[in-house]
């Protein structure tokens, strides 16, 4: 999102089978010097050109218990909508009828928004993708346009994530697997590539939506490394932990040594009571525990493991520092080479297959 009208950001949704799912990344883009060098995935949030593309926004703003909204562009704008479609919802209107009612009165506002649109996934009867844009006061269904990207990045990348999302892990796969697979290539290419130059950054999280609901992703631990030997030999380059809690999304890092919290538009938590409550499991330590998978990324080469936190192939301690154990079967996957036609290994159990 962007303080100046500009079509920033990365949102993207699609169908599988049963759910909408919906991802967004926690970037706000503005001109001036960064707060915080680094974001979460040690992209440089300061931009050559005085231009701040920093991690501190969550954009994922639930619309009842079927349906949440992804925002873009201007945040004042789209701020400013989904507050008066909650507002509405309360009222008794429909969520379409909402979105362009509200859309409408604030076409009028003086001075005028720069542009803004919202992707929209809800459940209506079944799965559904919609989009609307303030430049044509428009809500489109999009439901069958494959995967559906919202924001600035560049055509290339968007191509190599779409060919990934596209070759998902099929059912009978748990829809929430398929989001932590989703959620740990997003978070690679972040960290091997340059998306800060499309004013993209920061952690990405996201969602899926069926019948019963709005489900949050799984607690995810991501363990960047580098190296193509065995993993053991070197401390991992960093770890993250990212968790939604009461709908706000939480993320800490080793690299900064601290936990954010980001709060949605139209959100009215007070920080302060809710760091209280949650204080004992925000920690770096409580992230590790209670993550559900671990997502261990391979920033030169582009591999994903992703395992359940079973701490059976994978363990932690906190005596001198942290240290990590690794069980030979995951040492072996995690210096698994990926091919053009295998570029991420999805493990949901060991022992490993063998090589291509």
């Amino acid at each position: 999102m962007s303080e100046h009208g500009l079509t920033v950001t990365l949102n993207l949704g699609w169908i599988g089978e049963g759910s909408v799912f919906l991802v967004s990344d926690t970037s706000a883009t503005r001109k001036g010097v960064a707060q915080q060098p680094l974001s979460s995935l040690g992209q440089n949030q300061q931009r050559p050109d005085g231009v701040a593309v920093e991690e501190s926004v969550a954009k994922l703003v639930p619309l009842g218990s079927h349906a949440v909204a992804a925002l873009c562009g201007d945040a004042r704008g789209a701020t400013l909508l989904v507050r008066d479609v909650l507002r509405r919802l309360g009222r008794g209107t429909s969520l379409h009828g909402a979105i362009l009612e509200s859309g409408h009165s604030l076409y009028h506002h003086h001075p005028p928004f720069g542009g803004f649109s919202i992707l929209v996934a809800e459940w209506d009867s079944g799965p559904r993708l919609l989009r609307y844009d303030s430049q044509n006061l428009a809500l489109a269904n999009v439901t069958d346009h494959g995967v559906v990207f919202q924001g600035s990045l560049g055509k290339q990348v968007v191509d190599r994530i779409r060919k990934e999302i596209e070759g998902l892990p099929k059912p009978p796969v748990h829809g929430q697997v398929v989001l932590g697979a989703a959620l740990a290539i997003l978070q690679g290419i972040a960290a091997s590539e340059d998306l800060v130059r499309d004013s993209v950054a920061g952690i990405f999280y996201g969602l899926q939506i069926d019948a019963d609901g709005v489900h949050w992703q799984p607690n995810m631990l991501y363990v960047f490394h580098q190296k193509d030997r065995a993993p053991q030999d070197d401390l991992p380059l960093h770890i993250v932990g990212c968790r939604i809690l009461d709908g706000l999304c939480t993320v800490g890092s080793s690299l900064n040594r601290a936990v954010n919290i980001f709060v949605p538009a139209g959100d009215t938590t007070d920080r302060s009571a809710w760091m209280t409550r949650w204080q004992d499991s925000l920690g770096t330590e409580a992230a590790l525990q209670m993550s559900k998978l671990i997502a261990f990324i391979r920033v030169t080469g582009g591999s994903v493991v992703i395992l359940p936190n079973d701490q059976q192939h994978f363990r932690y301690v906190y005596d001198d520092g942290l240290q990590f154990a690794f069980s030979p079967e995951l040492d072996r996957r995690l210096r698994w080479k990926p091919t053009a036609d295998r570029p991420c290994s999805y493990s949901l159990g060991l022992p490993a297959p063998k090589d291509p």
